[in-house]
Parts: structure tokens; C-alpha cells; sequence
């Protein structure tokens, strides 16, 4: 597991006895299991979890790929907003990643940066919203893929942009 970049690494074998085996499945003719517990794995990586609660089933597939170093399978996840907090002074000052704010469980809002800061900045005083999602994420052109990864996916969605993401992008 690697929460700070998002990515699950595996590999396959047959060795029973490996306390970090997971069976992804069992064959009866050949007597092997591959199993796997997404539960238990949810419940100790809320960055898995978001993901799981996530409508669209095409943001929950990921193409694995083989790492020649590692000599794992790797999947890279996507940040998930899988932090969430209903008050801004919750939030440490040095968190930065990606962010959304929420009013009554509707995006109003996508952007990237030091995630306190942009909340409490003079522009956004006013803003309306209830909920601020976030994924902790420290390099910088790492937050702007995912900004517009996330941006883009909500266009794809509902073919637009979130209300105050569109209103400033009309003021700009």
C-alpha cells in the first residue's frame, strides 16, 4: 500500500502460509485458492473506501500494470476527497491536495492548494456550503492533474462545470 500516491501493489503465488495473502479465487481441480477480504482492506484504507462509494462504476476500475522493479502489480487509484469535514478550522493549516466543497451533497466547487487557506479566503467568505471533501496531496503539479481530472469528470457527468467553478471562470 502506498496512500501517499494512491497505489495498491500485489502479486500472485501460491504460498498458503503468507500472513499477507489475500485468495482472489479457488480452484477445486487444482486444489489453490486466491481470495481476497475488500472489506478488511476498505476498513483500514478510508483512501480505498471513498472509491467503493463512488455511483459511477467507471471510477472504480483501474488498469492494473506490472512494476519490473518491484516485480509487483500495481493500480494507481485516484484521490477520492475521502477526507471530509463540515468545518474549515478542522482542517490543519499545512494540508494541501485536492478539494470540493459540497451544499447539500451537490458539488459547488473543485480546486486544488492549500486546502485551509482557499476556504478562508476573502472570495470565498460568502460561498454557501455545508461540506469540504479533500484528499491530502503535497505536489503541486500532482494537485493540478487531479483538479482537472476531477473538473473534467464532473463536465463529462452533468456538462458543466460546478457552479462557482463556472463563475469564476466567467470572471477570468
Amino acid at each position: 500500500m502506498d496512500p501517499e500516491n494512491y497505489k495498491i501493489g500485489f502479486s500472485f503465488h501460491n504460498n498458503e502460509s503468507d500472513s499477507d495473502s489475500l485468495t482472489l479465487y479457488t480452484d477445486s481441480r487444482l486444489k489453490t485458492n486466491r481470495n481476497i477480504s475488500i472489506q478488511q482492506i476498505k476498513k483500514q484504507n478510508k483512501w480505498i473506501k471513498s472509491i467503493s462509494g463512488f455511483e459511477d462504476s467507471l471510477l472504480k476500475r483501474f488498469k492494473p500494470e506490472f512494476n519490473s522493479i518491484e516485480k509487483l502489480w500495481e493500480i494507481s487509484l485516484s484521490p477520492s476527497f475521502e477526507n471530509k469535514v463540515s468545518n474549515v478550522s478542522k482542517i490543519t493549516s499545512e494540508s494541501k491536495g485536492i478539494y470540493r466543497y459540497l451544499r447539500d451533497k451537490e458539488i459547488i466547487y473543485i480546486g486544488k492548494g492549500v486546502i485551509k487557506s482557499r476556504a478562508n479566503s476573502p472570495e470565498r467568505l460568502s460561498w454557501e456550503f455545508d461540506t469540504i471533501e479533500y484528499s491530502i496531496i503535497e505536489d503541486p503539479e500532482k494537485q493540478s492533474y487531479w483538479e482537472s481530472y476531477w473538473l473534467d469528470k464532473f463536465v463529462e457527468q452533468k456538462g458543466r462545470l460546478p457552479l462557482y467553478n463556472k463563475i469564476l471562470a466567467k470572471k477570468i
